[in-house]
């Protein structure tokens, strides 16, 4: 493989496949793991080439999350191999993974929020690489100005960075290691426009430099930006590896679905009724003052780049947050959450580790929690009725799983979201504000979820507001 790579940020037409070495970074060999009845991935072998992006791609369910914990040794498979740089894995735990040199970003991140931007990058990197502790500031500066992060100072919390912020943070951070094998998976998915730009660069240096990189995404536009071979999984099972020259959006779509799916939008509703929500002047960190008024029946999405206040405001409309102005819901004022909640107001977080799921209780569980006073009789929930809503429930929103009683953590990030999603429509809310509802799916569960909230709100006059960074699900809002 050539030792310069160039990308052009903005070009989404495919680029031929580079020329690559024989001997892989990355090679996973017969692996396949079960879950209860589930068979999350069949037997499958891949590949990564070191200098080139591999994107593994497939919907939600498909067995992405499953292989990449495989191959970063946070799942043991019950069968197959794993080799990092030619050496087999012979105990399947992160520390051997690391050691040999694969590191992985995870969807739901592992940066430390409680120490600062500089202090993380300093802790993700390879005693040998650090500075001494006290040109740490120093270093860091210049490490994230050499990535095109300069904007971040890093003497801040990194809890306080955005969510966009603290992935682009970690995706730096691993390269900092200088891995042979970058493993991402769905990296991307809670970066606007310009912070895919950004990730997208970051994994154009990293294969510059030789590492191998495993993308794992949905976001076809994505993979065919910076993709040099595509891998696709269809219900667990490895379905080809193929040339982006050869293959279009359309293309993957089917291999990925196993079928054509349908774009098209549906109709709009024509009519709304009366205000559900209005905001006067209300304000918070931010954002505002703003005038609002949601009307019965309506879709309002918002958009825009990270850090312009959509996400305040969302909160803001839910009674939390603001320090100004006026808020009402059905003419009633609403000041607090739980003002909002009582007035029918439900909030959807796209934090479902932090806010939206308990991660440690089942799915049942976390299905149940908002409406165990309406299932129950007479003060009694019986194992029957409740067995009966979850089925139900699973069922009508496609959450694919092996049991109700496994963990959170056994759901895949796009199942995780239909059920955090889910357990809020389950209390009937009449004004549904959502972050990011359509974050960390494949275009056809998007399009599910879409086709969900357009029916609550054609059919049961839903007035729903939405923040997404996705063009699809803005487009059909709008």
């Amino acid at each position: 493989m050539s030792s310069q790579r160039t990308i052009t940020i903005g070009d989404t037409a495919p680029r031929p496949a580079a020329d690559v070495p024989s001997a892989p970074a990355l090679r996973v060999a017969g692996v396949q793991k079960r879950y209860g009845v589930v068979q999350a991935l069949h037997p499958t072998t891949l590949e990564v080439l070191p200098g080139e992006i591999h994107a593994l791609i497939g919907e939600n369910g498909s067995g992405k999350s499953t292989f990449v914990g495989i191959a970063s040794g946070t799942v043991v498979p019950d069968s197959g191999t794993v080799q990092i740089a030619g050496t087999t894995c012979r105990r399947h735990v992160p520390s051997e993974a690391q050691r040999l040199g694969a590191l992985t970003v995870f969807q739901d991140g592992s940066v430390i929020g409680d120490v600062s931007v500089a202090q993380n990058l300093y802790l993700g990197t390879p005693p040998a690489l650090r500075p001494a502790f006290r040109d740490v500031p120093r270093w860091a500066a210049e490490r994230l100005a050499s990535f095109g992060l300069g904007r971040m100072a890093p003497g801040t919390r990194a809890g306080d960075l955005s969510a966009a912020d603290r992935q682009l943070l970690e995706i730096a951070r691993a390269m900092m290691a200088r891995p042979a094998v970058l493993l991402l998976d769905e990296a991307t998915s809670a970066l606007d426009a310009a912070g895919v730009d950004a990730a997208l660069e970051l994994m154009g240096r990293a294969a510059a430099d030789g590492c191998a990189v495993l993308f794992v995404t949905h976001r076809l536009s994505e993979v065919l930006r910076v993709a040099d071979r595509i891998s696709v999984l269809r219900d667990g099972r490895y379905r080809g590896t193929h040339d982006p020259a050869g293959v279009d959006a359309a293309g993957l779509v089917e291999l990925m679905a196993g079928r054509s799916v349908a774009v098209e939008f549906p109709p709009r509703a024509e009519h709304v009724g009366a205000p559900a929500l209005a905001a006067v002047g209300l304000e918070g960190d931010g954002f505002g003052p703003i005038d609002l008024t949601l009307r019965r029946g309506e879709i309002v999405g918002i958009a825009g780049a990270d850090g312009n206040g959509q996400l305040p405001l969302l909160a803001g409309l839910a009674g939390q947050g603001a320090r100004g102005g006026r808020l009402e819901a059905d003419g009633r004022p609403v000041r607090t959450l739980a003002q909002a909640w009582d007035a029918g107001v439900a909030y959807v977080s796209s934090d479902r580790r932090g806010e939206s799921l308990h991660q440690g209780l089942p799915i049942r569980e976390n299905l149940v929690l908002g409406v165990l006073g309406d299932l129950a009789r007479g003060g009694v929930l019986t194992r029957g009725r409740e067995d009966h809503f979850v089925r139900d429930g699973l069922e009508r929103h496609g959450v694919r799983h092996g049991s109700p009683e496994d963990p959170m953590t056994s759901l895949s990030g796009g199942n995780q979201q239909k059920v955090a999603l889910g357990k809020v429509l389950e209390t009937d809310p009449r004004v549904l504000l959502c972050d990011e509802p359509t974050g960390d799916l494949d275009r056809k569960a998007g399009d599910g979820i879409l086709d969900l909230l357009q029916a609550l709100n054609r059919e049961h006059g839903k007035t729903i507001i939405m923040v997404t960074h996705d063009p699809h699900a803005s487009a059909r809002a709008s």
